[in-house]
């Protein structure tokens, strides 16, 4: 049942990125500042911008992974590994977890995430996912993610809603 269930994961979290990118174009469109035609040309903007190829950058923007790492989390439950991971990044402490399928190799990044200014408080965030996977059947915790999934395209439809009719 995992299987199904990750792919299933996996599906959802296309979903939730391709709404998330319509209205990041849309917000940004909305701002001063560059406009875009298409998601494609806002991404490729912004890799530019991540990857320091631009005159400026956004503080915000740099990309996830630097910074001074502060604590890691591995756990294999049966066919999946959970990375969990928590650094610091411009005075701000960050937590991800991510998914390794073992069969196939398939990662599903950033499925979590948490960003504080207290380091105390990003910890116990680790902590707290490290808990759920340990204390928790594979089945459980793959389908409580679907729900937070869903629960954030929800969440971005809405927004989306808000933005269109606005503009």
């Amino acid at each position: 049942m995992g299987n199904n269930i990750y792919a299933d994961i996996k599906s959802k979290l296309l979903e939730l990125n391709r709404i998330n990118d319509e209205v990041n174009l849309l917000e940004w469109n909305k701002d001063d500042g560059p406009k875009f035609d298409s998601v494609d040309e806002m991404k490729e903007f912004e890799r530019k911008v991540i990857n320091g190829k631009l005159d400026y950058i956004f503080n915000e923007e740099k990309t996830a992974m630097s910074g001074e790492m502060i604590k890691t989390e591995e756990i294999t439950k049966d066919d999946y590994f959970f990375y969990i991971y928590t650094f610091k990044n411009d005075n701000k402490f960050i937590t991800y977890m991510s998914i390794k399928n073992l069969i196939n190799n398939d990662v599903l990044q950033n499925l979590y995430g948490n960003k504080t200014t207290d380091k105390e408080q990003a910890l116990s965030y680790n902590e707290k996912l490290k808990n759920d996977i340990i204390n928790n059947t594979l089945d459980y915790i793959f389908e409580n993610i679907i729900v937070d999934i869903n629960n954030n395209i929800s969440k971005l439809k809405k927004k989306y809603e808000e933005l269109t009719s606005i503009s």
